[in-house]
């Protein structure tokens, strides 16, 4: 049995919707289609092992998961009616996180610029230390030193993977910093996680017969068992997910290939990893929206330009659109026991009420912007109708004095002199006054009245 871990966190920034970003010698292995058959939407990603490439990674994990042994506030699974005292059960709990393997740990980013976690341990942990195992380790990964471990060693894979020259998109996207929280004892925890989901694998021989005690101590009812009918069974909860494959772990029908425990788990892992990218997708553009929301309104109190321009606006809102489509599950199987996970999982997640809120916040801030075009466009019309009219005037001007001067070569019109300067002179005033009240017209900000 082996207990694992899952996860996604913000990258803070996207690099296009699909693998076309990265090096294609670094672009994760399509899953084979016999084993697995569904394809993420957002790609296959690039995939670093930290167990592999950076070790002190995984030993600076596993200290900090050593060191929530002991925290108060962090429920390790021991009650009194064990057999053995609480600090028996911390010591043993110390000693399997000191000393058992961990098999693996992968971070996957996404070229959307979100990063998947998948942490495992090998198998060998006892039933009754499994939450306890695995709560450790969740909150270690929550604290500020791992936290940071594990986004910088994201953010070295995608520099090397993603080609060069890829444009002004992770400008463009950049969504703010994650910070840290500290709580009123002065526990400080990054929020770089949003949350983690626990995985048990039931791969080996014998760890069948413990499933139904692990549905019941994690509240998983019958009717939450999901049958994959060439791959096995998710037993599925929101905090935890049972995984069992179709065939018993050991044993081989003759003359007939049959599929590895690690093989027949393999579509159902896929389909939660899917799941997760697609939420922190969609939970990303919409942070990004709401804190473009928030520079806006800022702007419009302090009344200065603040945020992104229409035309920024304008991409963005194609990228996030693109990227609420892409995570719809409904387009991604048509399997039944896949779109019943997804259902499942969607539900808890509230990924169609995400989507939702990421639509009307496009629309929202669109609107808006597009609104302070259109005024800054209809004052520049006004200006330049009121230069054509000043134009216009001077060309009547033009014309009437040169009329007079017609009728007055053919017949004096006015006899005296000086009365016929002063007719122009007053012609010419009234003519101007009449062009400066239409220019102050055209630009005069409407306003409605108050009635009372």
């Amino acid at each position: 049995m082996r207990v694992g871990l899952v996860g996604y966190f913000d990258l803070g920034h996207s690099y296009g919707l699909g693998d076309s970003v990265f090096r294609s010698d670094m672009v994760a292995p399509e899953p084979d289609i016999g084993v697995v058959g569904i394809r993420n939407p957002l790609g296959q990603g690039t995939t670093v092992s930290l167990t592999d490439s950076s070790p002190a990674i995984v030993q600076l994990w596993r200290e900090a998961a050593i060191a929530q042994v002991r925290r108060p506030e962090l429920d390790t699974g021991w009650s009194t009616q064990q057999t053995v005292s609480r600090a028996e059960y911390d010591d043993s709990l110390e000693g399997l996180i000191r000393q058992h393997p961990i098999r693996k740990c992968n971070l996957t980013m996404y070229a959307v610029g979100v990063v998947y976690l998948h942490f495992e341990l090998d198998s060998g942990i006892p039933v009754e230390r499994i939450s306890g195992v695995s709560a450790c380790f969740e909150y270690a990964a929550y604290t500020p030193t791992v936290a940071r471990a594990l986004y910088g060693a994201a953010e070295w894979r995608a520099t090397l993977a993603v080609v060069k020259h890829r444009g002004s998109l992770p400008v463009l996207t950049k969504r703010k910093p994650t910070v840290d929280i500290t709580d009123a004892r002065g526990y400080i925890e990054c929020q770089l996680f949003k949350s983690m989901t626990h995985l048990i694998l039931c791969v080996d021989e014998g760890d069948q017969a413990q499933v139904s005690h692990l549905m019941e101590s994690r509240d998983i009812g019958s009717a939450d068992s999901i049958t994959f009918e060439y791959h096995g069974r998710l037993h599925y909860s929101w905090p935890a997910c049972v995984i069992e494959p179709r065939t018993v772990p050991g044993t081989f029908v003759v003359g007939q290939y049959t599929w590895s425990p690690e093989e027949e788990i393999a579509r159902m892992m896929d389909c939660v990893q899917i799941a997760h990218v697609c939420q922190g997708a969609c939970e990303a553009f919409l942070s990004l929206f709401l804190d473009e929301i928030r520079e806006q309104v800022d702007g419009y109190v302090s009344e200065q330009r603040r945020g992104r321009n229409a035309s920024e606006l304008n991409r963005l809102r194609t990228i996030a659109l693109a990227v609420a489509n892409l995570t719809n599950f409904n387009l991604i199987t048509q399997a039944a026991e896949d779109r019943e996970y997804f259902r499942k999982f969607g539900t808890d997640a509230l990924i169609a009420e995400t989507q939702q809120m990421l639509r009307d916040a496009c629309e929202t801030l669109y609107s808006a912007q597009e609104a302070e075009v259109q005024k800054e466009l209809s004052g520049r019309q006004n200006i330049l109708n009121s230069i054509v009219l000043l134009l216009a005037s001077f060309a009547l001007i033009s014309t009437t004095v040169d009329g007079y001067d017609f009728i007055r070569d053919e017949e004096a019109l006015i006899a005296q002199r000086v009365h016929r300067v002063r007719f122009l002179a007053e012609l010419v005033i009234a003519l101007a006054s009449t062009v400066i009240a239409v220019i102050l017209l055209l630009n005069r900000p409407w306003r409605n009245k108050r009635r009372y």
